[in-house]
């Protein structure tokens, strides 16, 4: 006669419950263990955990264990069929249903949702669950994609900090601005005729702006060639000092750095008068064109759609830039962000600019603009060669300022769809650019 035995499988699923039971306390969020298996192995209840707060929000838990590997198994994903009988009563819960596949050996979970995994009639079709080991761990970090599954309307949830050290990179670049700025009265001339006079000297493009009879400048107006036209004494300051002054100073201060940036990067740059940002120019003949980033990587800055069939132009899309000049109590800041511009040949504006430019901007992930801001940043920075030509750049820009907190909230937690397109900055910026609108 032999006695009553608990088989090694069911000592796994017990082992399974526990590795559930623990993570959701790890959350913070509350969890009720189901003492019949029908299909539903217990509920996680929603805690807010900034109050302690909890809401009535459940989700549905299943949970799979083994300590041998799941079909498919790799060290990035595996898959998971699911039983017919149990797929039928999850997908008519009330409640949403999360399957929890684990290794409770190795301490390691998985999680799916199963109603909106299984909304694809084909996934449905097939009862098969992918997971990706990086992105569908069940710990820590699943914790505000399962609130935000339990309670869409945010009622349950109010997402807190956690203590930990974090490294911000602004969009705000130092800058070091020429050391005088001349200003001095211009007689019976116009804009354009002063460009004439200037282009006759210099042959590169020159920083100077003229207002109300008054021209500024960062050089002198004599190495501008117009001597012949200066109506008084030539007045020179420090623009900073310039600026505090007043606020139409220091508007004119603005303006001037506006078009120092602008001529120091001419060579690759151009203002679009519309919409005032700075945009990579096309070349002729009219084709794609790349530039190297930071880390050595090709970008595309100029992209020729053409229309397949046919092999016309449908729209040229160049990378810009949207920017201003901050002056922080005695220092200049340069504010950068990252745009776009469509045009039909290079030049004109394409007439579907606003919508090209929209429909890029909604599939843009965090990723994508860090590594436009880290190409921009880069492209800004005078390379070394430049450091040693004293009248290759008005301006010298330094890298984006930093600032170290020690508090932040995990990215994950606000968008479940997003650590599925989490990837390192660079592939995924190339899979942006590669898109066909």
């Amino acid at each position: 006669m032999t006695g009553k035995k608990f088989d090694q499988s069911s000592q796994t699923g017990d082992e399974g419950i526990a590795l559930i039971h623990t993570r959701v306390l790890q959350m913070q969020h509350v969890w009720h263990e189901r003492r019949r298996d029908a299909g539903i192995d217990g509920q996680i209840e929603i805690r807010d955990p900034s109050t302690g707060e909890v809401a009535n929000r459940f989700l549905y838990v299943q949970s799979k264990a083994s300590n041998n590997p799941f079909p498919g198994e790799s060290d990035v994903a595996f898959h998971y069929i699911c039983d017919e009988r149990d797929l039928d009563y999850w997908m008519r819960a009330d409640n949403p249903v999360i399957l929890v596949c684990s290794h409770p050996a190795d301490g390691k979970a998985w999680w799916a949702h199963v109603q909106g995994w299984f909304a694809d009639p084909a996934r449905r079709a097939s009862r098969r669950v992918d997971f990706d080991k990086a992105t569908q761990m069940f710990d820590n970090r699943a914790s505000g994609r399962l609130s935000a599954l339990a309670d869409p309307a945010g009622r349950a949830h109010t997402a807190v900090m956690t203590r930990r050290t974090e490294a911000l990179t602004s969009s705000l670049l130092p800058v070091d601005i020429p050391m005088t700025m001349f200003s001095t009265k211009i007689k019976g001339s116009t804009p354009k005729e002063i460009g004439d006079l200037v282009r006759k000297v210099q042959l590169r493009p020159q920083a100077w702006l003229y207002r109300n009879d008054t021209l500024y400048s960062f050089r002198h107006p004599s190495a501008l060639g117009l001597d012949a036209v200066v109506a008084a004494p030539i007045r020179e300051d420090h623009p900073t000092g310039y600026a505090l002054e007043c606020v139409s100073r220091h508007n004119i201060v603005v303006q001037m750095l506006g078009q120092a940036l602008r001529v120091d990067t001419s060579d690759d740059l151009w203002l679009d008068p519309e919409t005032k940002l700075l945009c990579f120019k096309a070349k002729t003949p009219l084709k794609t064109m790349k530039q190297r980033g930071p880390h050595g990587r090709l970008r595309e800055v100029v992209t020729v759609h053409r229309n397949q069939k046919k092999g016309h132009i449908n729209w040229v899309r160049h990378m810009a830039l949207r920017w201003r000049f901050i002056l922080d109590h005695d220092e200049w800041l340069l504010d950068i962000a990252p745009d776009y511009r469509f045009t039909v040949d290079g030049y004109r504006p394409s007439s579907m600019a606003a919508e090209l430019t929209s429909k890029i901007k909604r599939m843009e992930r965090h990723a994508a603009v860090r590594g436009q801001m880290e190409f921009w940043a880069h492209y800004l920075r005078p390379a070394p060669a430049d450091l040693l030509e004293t009248t290759a750049r008005f301006l010298t820009i330094h890298d984006p300022l930093t600032f170290e907190v020690d508090h932040g909230i995990d990215d994950d937690a606000w968008d479940e769809s997003r650590a599925r397109f989490k990837t390192e900055a660079g592939s995924q910026q190339d899979a942006l650019w590669d898109v066909t609108l």
